[in-house]
């Protein structure tokens, strides 16, 4: 659904694929011990940009390259996992969007 929505959004904006945006799509269907190699794959292509979903993904791209501009989605907590080193800003080639709520506030009685 994540890369449904970013295609559309892309699509929205006038980039449509086939003709002046392609995608290079590497669904590891849950097995994270490809990740790294299939992120150098991904890299060594010198795509103009990633886009990763979740924090095992996230994380392998991150060590596949400091310069490649990416976008990440459903990290649960980047800060925590060290995809980043501030919440006001990624001080990397990386941004995105995390799903980590924080801990619940409690009201006082």
């Amino acid at each position: 659904m994540a890369l449904e929505g970013f295609r559309e959004e892309l699509a929205r904006r006038g980039y449509h694929e086939g003709q002046d945006i392609s995608f290079m799509v590497e669904d590891v269907q849950g097995e994270v011990d490809t990740l790294a190699d299939r992120a150098a794959k991904i890299v060594e292509a010198k795509p103009d940009i990633i886009f990763t979903i979740g924090t095992a993904a996230t994380a392998a791209a991150k060590q596949a390259t400091t310069t490649l501009p990416f976008v990440f989605t459903f990290v649960a907590d980047p800060l925590r996992s060290g995809i980043i080193t501030s919440n006001a800003t990624s001080t990397n080639n990386l941004t995105g969007i995390s799903s980590y709520a924080g801990p619940a506030l409690r009201q006082a009685a």
